[in-house]
């Protein structure tokens, strides 16, 4: 999985590498949980990096992020 995002657009600079880190690190743990069998996981941790990097889930109690 390669990163397609600069993380979210209330970071810093810095933040965002740190983000990118933790999101790459989750597609290394689905990996690992994939080769353990674990494909159902693998699956939900994956779609979690893909909800994470579009921006989150829009909630009537949470406010759409100010680009």
């Amino acid at each position: 999985m390669t990163p397609t995002s600069q993380g979210p657009p209330f970071v810093s600079e810095d933040e965002s590498r740190g983000w990118e880190a933790a999101l790459w690190e989750f597609a290394h743990q689905a990996d690992h949980l994939e080769a353990r069998g674990a494909y159902r996981t693998a699956t939900v941790l994956r779609e979690a990096i893909k909800l994470a990097r579009a921006g989150g889930l829009l909630c009537e109690h949470r406010p759409a992020p100010r680009h």
